[in-house]
């Protein structure tokens, strides 16, 4: 049938595919001319990948890591089952998780 397009069939799809990726070629390409201009290249450029140029201390980046490990799941639905479930498994679960983020910040 018709639509608002006036596609047949799949060109609707084709029509939300393609504007897809030109927004995204378009976000990606913006985003890199900005970093380039913002943030220029020095010779030392790759201590800048490692714990924010090495002056990072293990305890921000491994809080940094625990607090991006954090989302609706840990924090609603993970309480839910074990309240379901009645067993404890989850909570130690994301004990070990958060300990396991803290020696790999250490160590990496």
């Amino acid at each position: 049938g018709n639509n608002d397009f006036g596609l047949r069939g799949h060109g609707l799809l084709a029509l939300h595919v393609s504007t897809f990726l030109v927004w995204t070629t378009f976000v990606a390409v913006a985003t890199y001319f900005i970093c380039k201009k913002m943030f220029p290249s020095r010779g030392d450029a790759s201590a800048d990948y490692f714990s924010g140029g090495r002056q990072l201390t293990w305890v921000i980046i491994s809080g940094s890591l625990m607090l991006t490990n954090l989302s609706t799941e840990q924090l609603v639905g993970l309480n839910g089952a074990i309240y379901k479930d009645g067993c404890l498994a989850g909570t130690g679960w994301e004990t070990f998780a958060a300990l396991a983020m803290c020696a790999t910040s250490a160590i990496f």
